[in-house]
């Protein structure tokens, strides 16, 4: 089984499964931590309990900032063992393209999802502040 682990400095990690669950319903293989905060004082120890009950599953640990002190914990984590991956800097793009992939290469399904993520990342100052060219495709209102 595949687990999702959202860590992040902060309550932003509660949001991204609060949205992801908004948006997808309950999902249970998906975790948040909010590091550093009132819930999750010793992020390591709250790591380490989550590895310790999930000893055979693989775990994606996506996080909010590479080089921050919750991606760096992990990177010595994630480096010694095959069945976790770290990705930093997820989006609720990326967590909603990743759990509903159907893609079986695990690798594969990552790269997927951090594609759709940067593909979500749009300055609409381009449409807003520009006619559109098409007629009739409802851009040219703005």
């Amino acid at each position: 089984m595949i687990k999702f682990v959202i860590a992040t400095h902060g309550y932003f990690a509660k949001g991204l499964k609060m949205s992801t669950e908004f948006i997808m319903g309950k999902q249970k293989n998906l975790y948040a931590i909010c590091a550093y905060t009132s819930e999750c004082k010793d992020f390591p120890r709250t790591i380490q309990e989550i590895l310790n009950n999930n000893q055979k599953d693989k775990i994606i640990f996506g996080t909010d900032i590479a080089g921050g002190s919750v991606n760096n914990e992990l990177q010595k984590i994630v480096a010694s063992n095959d069945r976790l991956h770290l990705i930093a800097g997820i989006n609720l793009p990326f967590i909603l393209e990743f759990l509903t992939s159907t893609e079986s290469d695990l690798s594969k399904r990552i790269d997927e999802s951090i594609t759709a993520s940067r593909k979500s990342i749009i300055n609409f100052d381009e449409f807003i502040n520009k006619p559109s060219t098409i007629k009739g495709d409802g851009f040219d209102s703005f």
